[in-house]
């Protein structure tokens, strides 16, 4: 676990900075779509008056109120002891814990998702407009923090128009009134204000990313041809054929392997097992067909994420353990069950030994989390920039280690404005005299000097003309970079 935030969290601090004074103009600035975790996110710095700790604390709230909701879903399919235990496994996966302490948008995202998915279910038990208007509601602010979070509604919707229940053309009109809303709130402010709303939002990716799937499908078996007429490796070309052939298989496999380590395989186990046992269920229960439909929606939608970028991470599976995650319950239930009558345990103890299963199988990998307290040596850089400087003007820093970013971002973290943190920023290539004349000539107000790189020397027996330019300032230790030395520079 990174004890900085990620760089991501950068870029909203930075559009929360430019909400909270009024700096509209530097709003897409550094990154040119604007979800609702920076509303947010400005919204707790006038509790915390700290802009890391806000962002942290909103993921923290968020995340934990989406506890809430999952355990609803539940209830509405379990017993108490079952839907508790099925809740711990979630708060638990070590993943999603450290996700709700970083600054992201994935936390907001969990809590209006499972809302408007608790809601929705809800609807379906028995018909109530004023919850279905509510879960469209949340899925919209689920979708406008991730954009994955339109899935929700695609379903939903689909399931309103297919279900053949009464007055469904009714509940599909008051489903998409908030969307009718919003999209002419969004309009109106466009010409009012003078933003472009939908250059924030960028609803047009909806459409382009299916598109950018398939031609990458294809990208990835062209290239594969090639490589198999060229064979440049001692691999025999057949081999490459072969794989050329079975592309649209590695994402399923990447998907699974990455769900099993996500739920620890165990529990993938319990998962799997409970989609067995519910199999006969699955078509008689109107609710576990809709969850059904989002799930198996959800594993397409990361299946073209996977073939377009070949990227998979633990958050992104959020989107299909959310409506999948009550087949978690049920191989909970049963494994209850089996533990009682193989083991002859009354249903009490058959939980409690459940429950210290997933505290045995959670909380050391939680505890022994690789907290990277070295990296912590980057900030202290930038507290000690901004204390010198009592954040009076916006600093520019420039290094050769891509934690750098981190050290600009702190520099510059307590300053009344919107920088942002793209620029005033440079990761240099070079560690030579030309380097050094490049951070003179640009203005660059600081040098972190790290030993990994400069082996050649030092500014001052570099550039000896001109060390007066260079004043050192204060050094660090460091196992990864070696003595990491900061330099004012004087122009």
């Amino acid at each position: 676990m990174d004890p900085l935030i990620s760089s991501d969290g950068f870029l909203y601090v930075q559009q929360a900075r430019a909400l909270y004074f009024r700096e509209f103009g530097e709003l897409l600035s550094c990154y040119d779509n604007l979800s609702c975790y920076p509303i947010f996110v400005a919204g707790a710095y006038g509790l915390f008056g700290e802009w890391v700790i806000a962002g942290q604390m909103t993921s923290l709230f968020f995340g934990t109120l989406a506890l809430l909701p999952l355990y609803w879903i539940m209830r509405r399919f379990f017993t108490e002891p079952t839907a508790s235990i099925t809740l711990l496994i979630f708060a638990l996966l070590p993943p999603f814990v450290w996700l709700s302490r970083d600054i992201l948008r994935d936390p907001i995202y969990w809590c209006f998702s499972l809302f408007g998915l608790y809601l929705f279910l809800r609807h379906i038990e028995h018909r109530r407009p004023g919850w279905l208007f509510v879960s469209s509601i949340c899925f919209l602010m689920g979708a406008w923090a991730r954009m994955e979070g339109c899935l929700f509604i695609l379903v939903s919707a689909c399931y309103l128009i297919f279900s053949g229940r009464h007055k469904k053309w009714q509940d599909l009109f008051i489903f998409f009134s908030p969307y009718i809303v919003a999209a002419a709130a969004g309009m109106l402010y466009s010409q009012v204000v003078g933003i472009k709303v939908m250059d924030m939002l960028k609803p047009e990716r909806l459409l382009t990313r299916p598109v950018e799937f398939l031609s990458k499908y294809q990208e990835i078996r062209d290239n594969l041809s090639t490589l198999a007429l060229e064979n440049p490796t001692a691999i025999s070309p057949h081999f490459l054929d072969w794989v050329r052939h079975l592309v649209w298989f590695l994402p399923f496999a990447v998907l699974v392997v990455q769900m099993a380590e996500t739920l620890f395989y165990l529990f993938f186990i319990v998962l799997v097992a409970g989609m067995i046992f519910w199999r006969r269920e699955l078509f008689q229960d109107r609710r576990l067909i809709f969850l059904v439909g989002l799930s198996i929606a959800s594993l397409m939608v990361l299946y073209m994420q996977i073939v377009y970028n070949w990227f998979m991470t633990s958050r992104f599976l959020a989107l299909f353990l959310f409506p999948a995650f009550v087949f978690m319950g049920a191989g909970v239930s049963y494994s209850a069950f089996a533990l009682g009558t193989y083991f002859k345990l009354t249903p009490k103890k058959a939980h409690i030994l459940i429950c210290v299963v997933i505290l045995l199988v959670f909380v050391p990998k939680i505890l022994r989390a690789n907290y990277a307290k070295e990296k912590l040596i980057f900030s202290d850089i930038g507290e000690f920039i901004a204390q010198k400087e009592h954040s009076r003007r916006v600093v520019s820093v420039a290094g050769n280690f891509k934690e750098l970013r981190s050290v600009h971002f702190y520099a510059n973290r307590n300053y009344p404005g919107a920088p942002c943190f793209e620029d005033g920023i440079s990761i240099l290539m070079e560690t030579d005299r030309d380097a050094l004349l490049f951070i003179l000539s640009h203005g660059f107000d600081y040098f972190v000097w790290n030993e990994k790189a400069w082996h050649d020397g030092y500014p001052e027996t570099l550039l000896p003309e001109r060390q007066g330019q260079f004043k050192k300032l204060r050094q660090w230790p460091s196992e990864r970079e070696g003595n990491l030395i900061l330099y004012e520079v004087r122009q």
